[in-house]
């Protein structure tokens, strides 16, 4: 099920990676941080509450690999970067 607010950019973007997997990502994020990455995988994630808590909450996540130091990181709703590049085109 779609968490309410991943519609929209998160969303789009995570389609959009599923349909191209093999493709080089460029991300700049609020801080102007640049990472150039490799998709890894997705699954679903959550923000390690008890699922009794009213703050709980499911969400995406998008795992990529940063090419300069072979380290994972994520992408979900919380941290979307500013701007998105594929293969050198933008996307948002």
């Amino acid at each position: 099920m779609l968490n309410p607010n991943e519609a929209g950019r998160f969303w789009d973007f995570l389609l959009f990676v599923h349909q191209n997997t093999k493709n080089s990502y460029r991300f700049i994020f609020e801080d102007n941080s640049v990472i150039n990455a490799l998709f890894d995988t997705s699954c679903e994630s959550d923000n390690c509450l008890p699922e009794e808590d009213p703050n709980y909450e499911e969400y995406w996540i998008l795992v990529f690999k940063n090419i300069e130091t072979n380290q994972l990181f994520e992408i979900n709703y919380h941290n979307m970067p500013k701007e998105i590049y594929c293969d050198g085109n933008k996307l948002f």
